[in-house]
């Protein structure tokens, strides 16, 4: 048996939750009350905050009010002419999915009384309002985590997300002398379930207009999008003759294991193929020549999502953007880098056309040319080649 008495050295991550709580207040939760006349009124309910913090923080919290964060709340009333009432209360945590989590049992050294007419009220397990019994001694809870709720506690810290599933938080208030006998039980239910974040990787709308019509000349792909924190993406984009045409590339891209030697391969029509930490990639000056002036990409980005009982893989929707048609000016100035001021000069006054631009034993358009200039310029500029005589 494991007793947690400080469950304050737990670490606590929050997550956004899809929460959905069903309450079961007043007379009708009492149960199995042997004696009506002594019977006491329960209402248990999850904090209102709650739905911001994560999972694990019920486990825990629960039985320590940590920094003021409530997560349940007790409320217990004793009716007037019932007379005062000594009681022990326990409480437990179960999944339908994994069983008991987690049970908590007060030491009965530090037994709680409830006055006639009165209302005790707690913020997890810590008296808010109220008295007890005759003592300075504040009350003890022994807790055992089973098993299960020790792995769940361990996946949830370490990053793992809820699975559909409903814990039931159970409060049950005992005889102080016979422990046996049952005064008031309440039960209340949380629902979880993958949060919508942890299902979606959606589009930052202010890069999709940034992308659209880019002008290489001047400005450098750069892709942002969104959806959880502290997951690894891969970012995917290829050149394709319309949408169905790179859905199915992309789709067979993904399913292949990511290789960061193959983060370009444009014979497959991959542009682009790599991973990053963040919800943002910049292709940077030492990419931006795989890109070419006047052609349209699709793209799409894709993460794993673990969950308590499995992985998910998760992708956005493809999207797509279109670089600007290459200017004559930007074609100018890297032929002036190339050969030099003055013999571009020359070749302008001579009349040539800058349509075509025949280099080795190849013709390219003059929107072919930027991108294989743009790359010669980078590799002189990145000492990994030289210009001749």
């Amino acid at each position: 048996m494991l007793f947690l008495n400080k469950v304050n050295k737990l670490i606590y991550r929050r997550i956004l939750l899809q929460v959905f709580i069903l309450l079961w207040t007043g007379l009708s939760a009492v149960q199995s009350q042997p004696d009506p006349d002594r019977a006491l009124e329960l209402n248990v309910q999850l904090a209102p905050e709650f739905e911001a913090v994560n999972l694990e923080n019920l486990i825990t919290l629960t039985f320590n009010n940590q920094h003021n964060r409530p997560v349940l709340l007790y409320e217990i009333s004793n009716p007037e002419g019932a007379g005062d009432v000594e009681f022990l209360m326990d409480t437990r945590i179960v999944s339908e999915v994994l069983g008991t989590i987690i049970e908590s049992t007060q030491n009965p050294s530090t037994r709680l009384v409830i006055r006639d007419g009165q209302t005790m009220r707690f913020s997890n397990i810590d008296v808010i309002w109220g008295t007890i019994s005759g003592q300075s001694v504040r009350p003890r809870f022994d807790f055992r985590l089973t098993s299960k709720g020790r792995d769940l506690l361990n996946q949830l810290q370490s990053g793992a997300v809820p699975d559909a599933d409903i814990f039931s938080v159970e409060l049950v208030l005992k005889d102080a002398d016979n422990h046996s006998a049952k005064l008031s039980s309440i039960e209340t239910e949380l629902e979880t379930g993958i949060p919508r974040l942890f299902r979606t990787i959606g589009p930052v709308s202010s890069n999709q207009a940034f992308l659209r019509n880019i002008d290489l000349e001047n400005q450098v792909p750069e892709f942002r999008w969104s959806g959880p924190e502290r997951h690894r993406y891969r970012l995917i984009v290829v050149e394709a003759n319309g949408r169905q045409q790179a859905e199915a590339r992309l789709s067979r891209r993904f399913a292949q294991p990511y290789n960061q030697n193959r983060f370009h391969e444009p014979g497959e029509n991959i542009i682009l193929d790599v991973m990053t930490a963040n919800r943002v990639f910049a292709a940077g000056d030492n990419l931006r020549s795989v890109f070419e002036p006047g052609s349209q990409y699709y793209w799409q980005v894709g993460t794993t999502i673990t969950t308590v009982r499995s992985q998910r893989d998760i992708r956005s929707n493809v999207w797509d953007f279109t670089t600007k048609e290459a200017s004559t000016n930007e074609l100018i100035a890297l032929l002036t880098f190339m050969i030099g001021e003055e013999r571009v000069q020359q070749m302008v006054n001579e009349g040539y056309v800058l349509d075509r631009i025949e280099l080795g034993d190849e013709i390219y358009s003059a929107e072919e040319a930027v991108n294989v200039l743009r790359e010669m310029r980078n590799k002189i500029e990145n000492r990994r080649a030289t210009i001749g005589e």
